[in-house]
């Protein structure tokens, strides 16, 4: 392989390895950079892992536990632009007792189109597979359909990105970055790069989803609060200290017997109504505001990915997490381009 299709693939490369903390966190979508000196004219294949500090959806987390994920994936690009991916991700914390690891997996089928030397589009679908115990955030969807438009102009890069999740829950989100490339070569060899892309995110989605998180995980208070319109958090662990009514009796016999239970109602702000878990809520906003800061040091076919990142949720639910949340990922891919 020449030189020049050598450095095209590695720049390539970074554009798809930048997003492997994103896999976890937008579902294995594409990434939303491209490269200025993106060659189609190679294909390649890719494997690696990745270690995150927190799973999130679109720069949300559980308000359970900190879920730490270990990813490894591969795949494949050809020069013709089709591409297939394969990733398998553990989930620390994520059980219904948020206390045990549950297990991921994604296949995605993809198309890449370069329009010019700075513009690429993509689209892409990815299908999903949970262990059964699964209580994440994202095992809601089985399906994701993706399309992403990516641009690079000198050292400005800018991207947006349109998903539609199917599932248990049907939603749509809209994600729009932008930010810098900072390129440091013959960084400790020859031909080694050091490579810096700050960047701002900005996710549009359906809080909706959250609906089928509260049934999920608070399906034990469903009766309870539907005879009790409006009973609070507070006035509920009040009652348990002395359950009076047979219904009471019944809730208190549910968290004794599985503590974890007890755990979640606790999590909940103490002046929350409970059947306002319960009730219908959809609406189309602003999701949640991020920063991001990848680094990556290539030397040969090998890649180092390290990345940290702060998120702030907006407009969510009364009883999910709203205050910033930093996470970091470590990682390390092979290239083989030909």
């Amino acid at each position: 392989m020449n030189s020049a299709k050598y450095h095209s693939a590695i720049q390539f490369y970074k554009t798809r390895a930048k997003t492997v903390c994103l896999f976890v966190l937008l579902f294995f979508a594409q990434s939303v950079f491209t490269q200025n000196t993106l060659d189609a004219n190679f294909s390649s294949l890719m494997v690696g892992a990745d270690y995150c500090t927190n799973n999130s959806l679109n720069g949300n987390t559980s308000i359970y536990a900190t879920q730490p994920v270990s990813t490894v994936y591969s795949s494949y690009y050809h020069k013709s632009g089709f591409n297939a991916s394969f990733v398998f991700s553990n989930i620390a914390n994520s059980d219904e007792s948020n206390e045990k690891a549950t297990q991921e997996y994604g296949l995605s089928l993809g198309y890449d189109i370069v329009f010019t030397e700075w513009l690429m589009a993509s689209a892409s679908y990815h299908h999903y597979f949970y262990s059964k115990n699964s209580y994440s955030l994202k095992s809601n969807y089985k399906d994701l359909y993706h399309l992403g438009m990516t641009t690079q102009v000198g050292w400005w890069l800018s991207g947006l990105d349109l998903g539609y999740f199917s599932g248990k829950a049907n939603d749509m989100f809209v994600s729009l970055e932008t930010g810098v490339e900072i390129n440091i070569n013959n960084v400790l060899k020859k031909d080694n790069t050091l490579t810096l892309q700050p960047t701002v995110s900005l996710y549009a989605s359906s809080i909706n989803y959250y609906n089928e998180d509260a049934y999920k995980n608070y399906y034990f208070l469903y009766s309870y609060s539907q005879s009790n319109p409006e009973l609070t958090i507070e006035e509920l662990l009040s009652y348990m200290e002395n359950p009076q009514s047979p219904e009471q009796r019944i809730v208190k016999r549910i968290l004794t017997n599985r503590p974890y239970y007890y755990t979640k109602v606790k999590e909940l702000p103490l002046d929350l109504v409970i059947s306002d878990l319960f009730k219908e809520q959809s609406s189309f906003a602003i999701s949640s505001i991020g920063f991001s800061l990848p680094v990556f040091y290539q030397w040969g076919n090998m890649l180092i990915n390290l990345g940290f990142s702060v998120y702030k949720p907006l407009n969510q639910p009364s009883y999910t997490e709203d205050s910033w949340t930093a996470f970091s990922n470590v990682g390390l891919t092979y290239l083989l381009p030909w």
